[in-house]
């Protein structure tokens, strides 16, 4: 049974605990946050894409993408959040990110359309292109368990990777 129904006025895509009362949700235009396990919410003041995915390998370390390419990082639970990349409509800035996930604060991978395939090492300052993974694939999300990862793309492909 569900305790609580919310209803927003935009697309809401992905949703993250990051401990046991604080919430973070993202999706079309929209940043939000809860402090008591989603009966209220606080939209934050955060705009420019529509952000896919939000996740959070502390309490206090979150990751955001959004599919125009942006990528924002808070390192204070969400209070406040940076952007360590910024999207574009056009040019080198307009990557398709679908999803990411960090294996520890630093430690990650972001997603996404035509081949996009990232790792950083560094809490995001930098990002490089996973050698094995095909260019011609859409790729829709990356999650990990142990020391194994997994990427899933369009067309029910799945792949494999170890970190």
């Amino acid at each position: 049974a569900t305790d609580t129904v919310q209803t927003f006025p935009n697309e809401i895509e992905s949703v993250w605990y990051s401990d046991s009362v604080t919430l973070h949700a993202v999706g079309f235009g929209w940043v939000m946050r809860s402090n008591n396990a989603g009966r209220s919410w606080e939209r934050l003041e955060i705009t420019g894409d529509f952000f896919q995915s939000v996740h959070f390998p502390t309490v206090s370390t979150g990751y955001i993408c959004g599919s125009s390419g942006t990528i924002l990082k808070t390192t204070d639970g969400g209070q406040h959040w940076r952007s360590i990349r910024k999207g574009g409509s056009t040019g080198k800035r307009l990557k398709a990110f679908r999803a990411l996930c960090f294996a520890t604060a630093d430690k990650g991978w972001v997603v996404g359309d035509n081949g996009v395939f990232w790792q950083t090492e560094d809490g995001g300052e930098s990002w490089n292109p996973v050698e094995e993974a095909p260019p011609d694939v859409d790729f829709t999300h990356v999650f990990f368990m142990g020391k194994k990862g997994w990427a899933t793309a369009k067309g029910g492909r799945v792949f494999g990777f170890g970190y």
